[in-house]
């Protein structure tokens, strides 16, 4: 297998359209599109991924929104929400995604670090919803590993481990995020 290396860029305030034409010509081989901020998929910007997608030998991939999105939330309306718009992302970008879609595993909140089991269901019940809903578009969802900073769920192998065994599908696998992993000392 044949390493690709991709760009993403979390800075959704900047219009990818500025610089992703030159990607390819830097040496990338794929764009992670962040599916938030200027970066969602729809409308005008939608037409402008479908010229990348038609025009370029770029891979893309997708990022599911992450700012206020948490799938180990306890509060159920939130929970909810945060599936929502994961899915809606996914349907929006399905048609220029090779393969994988990369979704966090969750924040620990005031109330669920005192339930982190009940957070670890919550984001294994919610990977599962997600994988089920990627595999009728053909798409794999990546859970991703996260930063040192205590809240945050998927900071260490044994908790991405116990996150995949628990959701237990065949279109679930790991994003390793090299620069987080560098953070909690595990590589």
């Amino acid at each position: 297998m044949e390493l690709k290396i991709s760009f993403s860029l979390v800075d959704a305030t900047v219009s990818p359209l500025k610089w992703v034409y030159q990607l390819e010509e830097v040496g990338f081989q794929g764009w992670e599109i962040v599916g938030e901020g200027l970066q969602r998929v729809e409308g005008e910007f939608k037409e402008r991924v479908k010229e990348v997608y038609q025009t370029t030998n770029l891979i893309i991939s997708l990022h599911a929104p992450l700012s206020d999105i948490n799938i180990a939330s306890v509060n159920e309306r939130i929970w909810e929400e945060s599936i929502r718009q994961i899915k809606e992302s996914i349907k929006n970008a399905h048609e220029f995604i090779e393969d994988i879609c990369v979704v966090h595993p969750g924040v620990l909140s005031p109330l669920s670090v005192q339930m982190p089991d009940r957070a670890f269901e919550k984001a294994i019940t919610g990977l599962q919803i997600l994988c089920d809903f990627a595999s009728e578009y053909g798409l794999r969802i990546a859970v991703e590993n996260l930063t040192s900073a205590n809240m945050l769920m998927g900071r260490y192998p044994a908790e991405l481990v116990r996150i995949v065994k628990g959701v237990n599908r065949d279109n679930l696998g790991i994003c390793l995020d090299v620069a987080h992993a560098n953070t909690t000392k595990t590589l």
